[in-house]
């Protein structure tokens, strides 16, 4: 019996067979074409942040009673992932509690004003998705930081030894953090006419050059700058590996004009507690920083970076040490 006309027959399989290939693989293309849109749309969207702060701060006087040698005046500022939303953000909390500062009399063109130890590494959350602010943890932040810096990720891990996702985390927005880094805290420095110990910021081999810092593809530094009233930086960088400054922190002494600055960090695993001691002609002022708040912690397969202190509540604090004559 013959068969139908239009009924298939076996040479006619090989064709049914490509052209079902061809329609799925049109199919898959399209789904990542898709895909690809969609994710290019939400990396481009970068709505603003809802922002809420305490910008209070509170005063503890310490070492007698004010004179003509000036003091020391230790900022210990209670931050919280959503104040590193922005530079201008960070900028703008410090200088509250600054202000505050003002209005007590306690900045004078002889003030040295001190910053924690770290301040500047959460300067890599500048101008991510809203929900990175939102997060709990560093565990619920990570993936949406590795997504929205998908190009800057993959260029850190290339050239990096980076052993783990923390640390590549930490070197993706190295050069742009340390940017903004020097231009916020110079800007403090000249805006409230002061000397200004700035704290640090976690750094790729780090350099300092024409004024500039510049990033590499190195060890992870603790590095820092101080600014005189005008903005210049004052003396040479502090800087230190991380490693070396979690195991055995050293101390750093810096000559800020006429002064000399001392500060050693505690190290360990806890969080990072710098002594700071100023001397001025033939008085000392002695205090601590630490910085406070609830920024997440960082813990690699190399390094563990505890940032913050625990705190019963949101104020920043400010300790003044007069310098006795």
């Amino acid at each position: 019996m013959a068969l139908p006309a239009h009924s298939p027959t076996l040479s006619d399989e090989p064709i049914i067979i490509t052209a079902m290939r061809t329609l799925l693989s049109l199919l898959l293309a399209g789904l990542l074409l898709g895909l690809a849109g969609t994710y290019a749309l939400w990396l481009h969207d970068n709505p603003p942040s809802h922002y809420l702060t305490d910008l209070r701060s509170d005063i503890e006087q310490l070492g007698g009673p004010a004179g003509r040698h000036g003091n020391l005046l230790s900022l210990n500022p209670a931050l919280f992932p959503s104040d590193y939303s922005s530079p201008a953000r960070l900028a703008h909390k410090l200088d509250s509690a600054l202000l505050h500062a003002r209005d007590n009399g306690l900045l004078t063109p002889q003030t040295v004003v001190v910053l924690p130890a770290q301040i500047g590494t959460w300067l890599l959350l500048s101008d991510e998705k809203p929900q990175v602010y939102a997060a709990r943890s560093l565990r619920e932040a990570r993936p949406l930081l590795a997504l929205n810096n998908p190009l800057k990720l993959l260029r850190s891990w290339w050239f990096s030894e980076a052993a783990s996702l923390d640390e590549l985390l930490l070197r993706m927005k190295a050069q742009q953090s340390a940017d903004d880094y020097l231009e916020l805290f110079a800007q403090l420095a000249r805006k409230h006419a002061l000397t200004l110990h700035a704290g640090s910021i976690t750094l790729p081999e780090p350099r300092l050059i024409d004024g500039r810092i510049v990033t590499g593809h190195g060890e992870l530094h603790d590095f820092g700058l101080s600014f005189a009233a005008d903005g210049r930086i004052l003396g040479p960088a502090r800087s230190q590996t991380l490693l070396a400054s979690s195991a055995t922190p050293q101390t750093f002494e810096q000559v800020l004009g006429d002064d000399r600055l001392s500060t050693r960090g505690n190290g360990g695993s806890g969080p990072l507690v710098e002594t700071v001691s100023l001397r001025r002609q033939h008085s000392t002022a002695a205090g601590v920083t630490v910085l406070r708040g609830r920024l997440w912690p960082l813990q690699t397969d190399r390094l563990q970076l505890q940032l913050t202190a625990a705190s019963p509540d949101s104020h920043s604090k400010l300790l003044n040490f007069w310098i006795a004559p």
